[in-house]
């Protein structure tokens, strides 16, 4: 790693950040061609990507603020680790609630602003680093 052992690189973050944008957008695509979900397997096959990227942004964040991420990067890793973490309980109640033909308007806002939030963390995150690396400072913010 780039950084240190304990310390995911930025590279890892932003891996993990592309396979949840790779996830939004097979979910994008999916209902584009469908008209709604009929089945659970209907559900998977839209989200099944943008939950593991979720997975691995979750897994990237809580190891960087295990790992000792300071300063303003720690910020951002915080607000990428909480929308992630609020992501998570939201899609599935929106995944019950799709299989119970129920009204899951609520659950789509829910995950747009959790989405645009974990965007922001990760925006946060690399301008952090790429300022302390331009002032000479270490990367995890010390």
């Amino acid at each position: 790693m780039s950084v240190s052992d304990n310390q995911p690189s930025l590279q890892l973050l932003w891996g993990a950040f592309a396979v949840q944008v790779a996830g939004r957008l097979l979910d994008f695509w999916w209902h584009a061609t469908h008209d709604e979900f009929e089945t659970g397997a209907d559900q998977l096959q839209a989200h099944w990507l943008v939950w593991i990227g979720t997975i691995l942004v979750l897994t990237v964040g809580i190891r960087a603020l295990r790992g000792g991420a300071r300063g303003s990067q720690r910020s951002g890793y915080q607000i990428l680790v909480v929308a992630n973490g609020l992501y998570v309980p939201i899609a599935v109640a929106h995944y019950i609630q799709h299989l119970n033909r129920q009204e899951v308007d609520w659950a789509h806002i829910g995950l747009g602003l959790t989405n645009v939030v974990a965007a922001l963390g990760v925006l946060y995150v690399t301008f952090s680093a790429l300022r302390e690396r331009k002032l000479g400072g270490s990367s995890t913010g010390a």
